[in-house]
């Protein structure tokens, strides 16, 4: 059983990290615990005789892949998140497009489908698959308008993996299909 670490940082370099000691390895999940991981100063790893200091805010994106995962729970509305490739991603905007009218009011507790695009600092794009429950039009409105706040976002990865997004790396973040409710502050466009 091997616990594989990558850091992704907002220039674009990736640095990745490998644990075998099963001790550890459940020390190390500890710490990288979502709800606490991005708000600290530096992310510190030591092995090797080395001593390398990550800070925080240049962190974009955390992988981390390992058997036996714990299944840390996502932030409400979603149920589940999973990280798609981009084609995917677009076969599902395009199947989206024009439809926005023939879509039903969501039913509060319903669940339904959503693709998430992050656009990251460095330029980077994160594609994912969620499934959210409906709430109500002023909760929907209230989760979308402080989503930047969150202390992170979530993406399971293969069997054994699971991405962390810094939200305060994250520049962009598209939902489609939308909200049924959008924000009275949201300009109404369509993408080209």
């Amino acid at each position: 059983m091997a616990l594989m670490l990558q850091i992704q940082l907002t220039d674009g370099t990736v640095y990745r990290y490998r644990q075998d000691d099963p001790a550890t390895i459940a020390r190390t999940l500890d710490a990288l615990e979502p709800r606490r991981v991005f708000e600290q100063a530096q992310l510190m790893i030591h092995g090797f005789r080395a001593l390398t200091a990550y800070r925080v805010a240049n962190i974009e994106a955390l992988r981390i892949e390992c058997p036996g995962m714990p299944q840390w729970p996502h932030l409400a509305p979603m149920k589940t998140c999973r990280e798609i490739v981009e084609e995917e991603f677009e076969r599902r905007r395009r199947d989206e497009e024009g439809h926005e009218q023939d879509r039903p009011e969501p039913i509060p507790g319903e669940v339904h489908n959503v693709y998430l695009e992050f656009r990251l600092r460095s330029g980077a794009a994160v594609f994912a698959h969620g499934e959210f429950a409906a709430t109500t039009p002023l909760q929907e409105r209230t989760v979308i308008q402080h989503i930047f706040e969150r202390k992170y976002f979530q993406a399971e990865v293969g069997l054994n993996g699971v991405l962390l997004l810094n939200p305060a790396n994250v520049i962009r973040y598209a939902l489609y299909p939308g909200p049924a409710h959008p924000p009275s502050f949201a300009l109404d466009l369509h993408r080209v």
